[in-house]
């Protein structure tokens, strides 16, 4: 890493000794992350989350402990830091925007139109009831109008006329003359005989 190689050049370039660099540990990064500055911030835990280290990536790629604060991400999140430990996480508020009088129009002539539909459907099916029931009522006209033409057509049918009067007793009369009142008489005597 070049920090450990700059910093054993300047110790050999001066002469001293007793600090050994073999001790300096080196720090992987797992996650990295923008602030709304640009800053690169980053941190070896697999998320930044409370308890983690937070370093603050200089631009030769040196990682340096996160001063103490509140530092705003790119995505709106804030971490709070103290002593290099990320210490809070706030999410990100989500602004609410405001609704436009043209929008706040539109939304109100879809509800009225909507209003309208419902009410229309519910007429629709007022009137879908009353025919339904019509329609029962025929249907059951019809089931008895066809249970009584069956019995009919079971039944004999009328006795003709020429069955019931002999052929003798009916007798014939003359339209050709006008006939009298004696002769009118003399008939009725004679079907009474009979």
């Amino acid at each position: 890493m070049k920090v450990i190689e700059t910093l054993s050049a300047i110790l050999k370039k001066h002469n001293i000794k007793g600090i050994s660099l073999s001790e300096v540990v080196e720090v992987k990064m797992s996650m990295e992350g923008t602030l709304t500055d640009g800053t690169v911030v980053a941190t070896p835990s697999d998320s930044f989350e409370v308890g983690a280290e937070l370093y603050v990536i200089d631009a030769e790629g040196n990682p340096q402990p996160a001063p103490d604060g509140e530092h705003t991400l790119d995505n709106g999140s804030v971490i709070v830091t103290v002593g290099g430990f990320i210490t809070e996480m706030k999410e990100a508020e989500v602004a609410e925007e405001e609704m436009s009088a043209d929008i706040a129009a539109v939304i109100a002539a879809m509800d009225e139109q909507l209003t309208s539909i419902k009410n229309q459907l519910a007429e629709r099916d007022t009137q879908l009831s009353a025919v339904t029931e019509e329609l029962s009522a025929v249907k059951t006209d019809l089931t008895i109008a066809t249970a009584k033409a069956t019995e009919l057509s079971k039944k004999a049918g009328a006795v003709s006329i020429k069955s019931e009067t002999p052929a003798a007793e009916i007798s014939a009369v003359n339209f050709s003359k006008k006939q009298t009142k004696n002769d009118r008489i003399l008939s009725k005597i004679m079907s009474l005989k009979k």
